[in-house]
C-alpha cells in the first residue's frame, strides 16, 4: 500500500469513527423538568374520577421524552412527562437518526472509494 492510499484510509476511517460517534449530550434530566413533570402527573392522576382515593405508583413510572432523546428531544419541561416504566420499556425509540447516519457513512465510503481509484496510478 502505498503512503495516498494508506492516508485516504485513515482520512477515511477518522470521518467513519466520527460520524458514528455523533455528538455526545448528557442524559440527566435536569430537576425543574422533573418536578414540572411529577406536579402535571399528580394533576392529571388525582383529577381522574377512577383514581379517587388511590395513591400515586411512585415505584412504578419513570421519566419519558414526549419526542425521543435519541431523535434530537430536549430536557426542556415541555418535552418530559413521567409514564408507567412498562409502557415505558415496551415503546422504544423509533430513531430515524440512525438510518441517516447510515446514509451518510454510505456516502462517505462511496467517497472514498472514488478517492482511493483516483489515487490509483
Amino acid at each position: 500500500m502505498d503512503t495516498n492510499t494508506a492516508l485516504v484510509v485513515i482520512i477515511g476511517v477518522l470521518v467513519l469513527l466520527a460520524v458514528l460517534r455523533g455528538p455526545k449530550r448528557p442524559r440527566y434530566i435536569p430537576k425543574k423538568s422533573r418536578e414540572l413533570a411529577k406536579a402535571k402527573f399528580v394533576q392529571e392522576f388525582y383529577s381522574d374520577p377512577k383514581n379517587k382515593g388511590k395513591r400515586l405508583p411512585w415505584k412504578k413510572l419513570e421519566y419519558d421524552h414526549y419526542v425521543p432523546f435519541s431523535d434530537g428531544g430536549t430536557h426542556e419541561p415541555e418535552n418530559i412527562r413521567l409514564i408507567p416504566r412498562k409502557e415505558n420499556r415496551s415503546k422504544g425509540a423509533e430513531n430515524p437518526q440512525s438510518q441517516d447516519r447510515m446514509r451518510t457513512i454510505v456516502i462517505v465510503a462511496i467517497v472514498l472509494f472514488i478517492l482511493y481509484l483516483l489515487s490509483k496510478p
